[in-house]
């Protein structure tokens, strides 16, 4: 696992608190990460011409949003929660979610006994942004720092259709990243229709359908396999691209 500004010193007992900002491409999962990336900066380009066909509406609700009230500390209080509350750059909650306000992505989250706490209102858009941000440098199959550009089907050489038909590393990786999409995003699927986002509820039941059925099939069927990661690995690069450009014009 990458860090190079780890927080350390926060967590009490039977509380663990993870660094989640996306610079340093830490999971928002407590469990370690055999990921490559050196923290080398991503230059994908889409494959579709318009990323913002039906992404816009995505874009707007993941940038406008405004940080909840409930639940928010100030002061001590804060400082006790996460000790560089001082600086005025974060929002902290009692339920252990920590937000930068500038970015309004979530950037330490404390687990109590092992669970994520249940978010409030909009700490759940903060933290699909994250899953979002991270995931996207992590979908490559055949080498490091790919982010989430793999070749299509009919690109592939030999040996890289070898490494997934065979069922060997490659193909390991396209099945226990698939694990990880649906396990990370699947949860997202109640937040989002929990506070009436049904658009965005529905681009994440669409997403987990395509990871989901690739966990039915085995490395016989790796073709099917592999066309449901490269559509996933599209929608989420896409949101990943729409967030940050949406972001950048705010």
């Amino acid at each position: 696992m990458t860090s190079c500004d780890s927080i350390e010193g926060a967590a009490t007992e039977g509380n663990e608190q993870t660094v989640v900002e996306k610079d340093n491409k830490i999971d928002t999962e407590i469990q370690s990460s055999n990921g490559s990336g050196d923290g080398s900066e991503r230059n994908l380009e889409p494959k579709k011409n318009d990323i913002w066909d039906g992404y816009e509406g995505y874009a707007k609700t993941l940038t406008e949003f405004e940080l909840p009230e409930r639940g928010l500390l100030e002061g001590d209080e804060a400082k006790e929660v996460f000790e560089q509350a001082g600086h005025g750059l974060f929002a902290v909650y009692e339920n252990g979610y920590v937000i930068k306000k500038e970015s309004k992505s979530v950037f330490v989250l404390s687990y109590i006994d092992g669970k994520r706490p249940y978010p409030y209102g909009t700490q759940s858009l903060a933290l699909f942004k994250t899953f979002i941000s991270t995931i996207t440098g992590e979908l490559g199959l055949f080498g490091e720092n790919m982010g989430s550009r793999n070749k299509d089907l009919g690109e592939l050489t030999n040996e890289e259709r070898d490494m997934i038909s065979k069922g060997s590393m490659s193909w390991r990786k396209l099945h226990g990243n698939s694990e990880r999409v649906v396990k990370s995003l699947r949860q997202f699927e109640t937040y989002f229709a929990e506070q009436g986002y049904d658009d965005l509820a529905t681009w994440t039941t669409d997403t987990v359908d395509l990871y989901e059925e690739i966990l039915t099939l085995d490395h016989t069927e790796w073709k099917k396999a592999y066309t449901n990661y490269l559509e996933g690995a599209e929608r989420i690069e896409r949101m990943d691209m729409v967030i940050e450009l949406m972001s950048k014009k705010s």
